[in-house]
């Protein structure tokens, strides 16, 4: 895993693709996320507030108590109503 900070944004990747990582990362309350994820791994989004950009392939994109702008997507990930709680 390596996680390298550049103009002001955190990139966390891994060539893990045989063996699965669960991730926590805690941010403040108010702020911008962009997420990426590829197979089996789900992107889930809880108690922020601001510009979300999530993607994934092959796995979920959940948020909870979220606001603001969101763009969600998913490939080959559960399909059915999308709703924001």
């Amino acid at each position: 895993m390596t996680i390298e900070e550049k103009d002001n944004k955190v990139y966390v990747k891994t060539n893990s693709w045989q063996q699965p990582i669960h991730m926590t990362v805690k941010v403040p309350q108010r702020f911008s996320l962009q997420l990426k994820t590829v197979n089996e791994g789900d992107i889930v989004v809880e108690n922020v507030s601001g510009e979300l950009e999530l993607s994934n392939v092959n796995g979920a994109v959940i948020m909870r108590q979220v606001s603001g702008s969101a763009v969600a997507n998913t490939v080959n990930g559960p399909s059915g109503p999308t709703s924001r709680t």
